[in-house]
């Protein structure tokens, strides 16, 4: 019998399993688990977990999230997806502005749209938005996304004005997640007349090592990290997958050992595995592109310092300073160790006028968690109301 990526089990919980049944790791004091007394209790517990990923029957979810789905706008690899109108309520009094939704190239859009009882977009629906989904596809198969440059200036900001031509008002409002909401801000020269507002969720802006554990961890492998996106045309999405564990491995076991795959809550488990799976779904990612993230940002911390330019004859820094219409808002997680609240509201230096919230969650659970999900739904829906 073979798997397809959404069922297989994730690289994170295989390397969580190999590290347990190795004793390899080195434990230290402050972990949750006593990892080398009770490495073979633990062990036991992944392997429990398994069949439900093997043999999670999401058939009927995948069915209705893939039908619920239009296909309004393609250009190479990039998507904007639209619910279907079987997910509409006739009765509802949509927003004149649609809601762009911008993930992270580095996981699926996924995300957005986890399960039925746990979806981001459908709730933002039920709030009376109309949200798009941008889906970056597969990044090795379009020449676009070989540079940041072209991939925001050929595809994203081509999307935009695509969304915005069609909107009542020519204008849209935008949700970047995590690198998106970064690539948003950095194609403001591009995209301000057609934006108006724009929720930056969990979107690092800082990469010092002092508050971003990613690039202290980078920082450390800087040589190898380079050497090997030089070497190879396709970063590999296990390469990538690995590199995020690398900085926290404790948590990554933590977090298979604390859920209870025998639970009567179907939803909360429904909810953990897609999440795994979203995890899971990390594509190959062009060298160069890698190797420019990691330069730009991680080591050399542009957007902090305000050396960040992709476009000659645009300044990235003023144009998000001198937008002129419309409002920011930066949502952040406390428990965050991806993009630390720290790291997420140091745009607010160029945006002092910014609303800022920061939610007692982590990145995930910003738009995972069905608690904060709502919290998140109704902080977007007053900022955008008042407005």
């Amino acid at each position: 019998m073979t798997f397809d990526t959404r069922q297989s089990v994730p690289l994170t919980m295989l390397m969580a399993a190999q590290a347990l049944s190795l004793r390899s790791m080195n434990v230290q004091a402050q972990a949750s688990i006593d990892y080398k007394n009770d490495a073979n209790k633990a062990l036991v517990h992944l392997i429990k977990g398994l069949p439900y990923f093997l043999h999670h029957d999401d058939a009927h979810h995948k069915k209705e999230r893939e039908h619920s789905f239009v296909n309004e706008y393609k250009q190479g690899e990039l998507t904007l997806k639209t619910l279907g109108r079987d997910a509409y309520d006739t009765n509802n009094d949509l927003k004149t502005r649609p809601i762009l939704l911008v993930p992270s190239f580095i996981n699926s859009s996924q995300i957005f749209d986890l399960t039925l009882e746990n979806s981001f977009m459908l709730r933002l629906l039920n709030n009376g938005f109309e949200p798009v989904l941008l889906d970056w596809g597969e990044l090795t198969q379009d020449r676009k996304y070989q540079s940041l440059e072209t991939m925001i200036s050929d595809r994203l900001v081509h999307a935009i004005e695509f969304l915005a031509s069609r909107s009542p008002c020519q204008h849209i409002d935008i949700i970047g997640y995590c690198l998106g909401g970064t690539l948003v801000s950095a194609a403001s020269p591009l995209i301000n007349k057609y934006v108006t507002n724009r929720i930056f969720i969990a979107s690092p802006w800082n990469f010092d090592p002092d508050i971003n554990a990613l690039s202290k961890l980078i920082l450390k492998h800087q040589d190898e990290v380079t050497t090997y996106c030089k070497k190879t045309s396709i970063i590999p999405s296990s390469f990538v997958q690995s590199l995020f564990m690398m900085h926290d491995p404790h948590k990554y076991i933590d977090k298979y050992m604390s859920m209870d795959f025998e639970t009567d809550d179907i939803q909360k488990l429904d909810t953990f595995i897609e999440t795994e799976n979203w995890l899971n779904s990390c594509p190959d990612i062009p060298s160069y592109l890698t190797h420019q993230i990691i330069q730009d940002l991680y080591i050399n911390n542009k957007t902090h310092h305000q050396t960040w330019n992709l476009f000659d004859k645009h300044n990235i820094f003023k144009a998000n300073c001198e937008r002129g219409v419309g409002k920011d808002l930066i949502l952040a997680g406390h428990n965050d160790h991806i993009v630390s609240p720290q790291s997420a509201l140091d745009i607010k230096r160029i945006l002092p006028h910014a609303d800022a919230h920061v939610l007692k969650c982590g990145h995930i659970g910003l738009l995972a968690s069905r608690k904060n999900t709502i919290k998140v739904i109704d902080i977007i829906t007053k900022f955008i109301n008042d407005s």
